[in-house]
């Protein structure tokens, strides 16, 4: 089995992209490489990002109908995922505020000494909203890679 080349698969959902809405011709655009890169079509096709028909010859040799990218491929190049991950994705959205009243409740919660705790959070207090941010994020990493601890903690909320 060939193996895919991601990088023409990228390749081939950008031609059909650039076509959008109209079909692309991808024997041209692909010129002589078009022969190699039946199998990145197809695998585009089988994941529903490209609709092609791909018909074989007696002989063995490839035809592709009208190519078009779908609605799925455009996702697939979106920085942000576009239309499925917002439709298919789960957005937690926390306010600021929210954020440096929990991050300042671990660092109550330490055994940090008092002078410590009140330096911490008169700090975090000081913080813009996007340091806040990362710093949760940061501390969302930290919970994850000390999951062995996060685990009972779980299981004694959820009984």
């Amino acid at each position: 089995m060939a193996k895919i080349n991601k990088e023409r698969l990228v390749r081939i959902l950008k031609f059909a992209e650039e076509a959008n809405p109209q079909p692309v011709d991808l024997i041209a655009a692909l010129g002589p490489e078009a022969d190699e890169a039946i199998v990145e079509i197809q695998y585009l096709r089988d994941h529903g990002l490209l609709d092609v028909i791909i018909s074989t010859s007696l002989d063995g040799e490839f035809f592709l109908g009208t190519t078009r990218i779908t609605s799925a491929g455009l996702d697939y190049l979106s920085e942000d995922g576009g239309l499925t991950e917002e439709l298919g994705g789960t957005t937690v959205k926390i306010h600021a505020d929210s954020l440096q009243q929990m991050l300042e409740l671990m660092v109550l919660r330490s055994d940090l000494d008092q002078p410590h705790k009140q330096r911490y959070v008169d700090e975090l207090r000081k913080l813009p909203a996007e340091t806040t941010k990362h710093l949760a994020l940061k501390a969302v990493d930290a919970a994850m890679a000390n999951s062995g601890k996060l685990l009972p903690l779980l299981q004694s909320m959820l009984g």
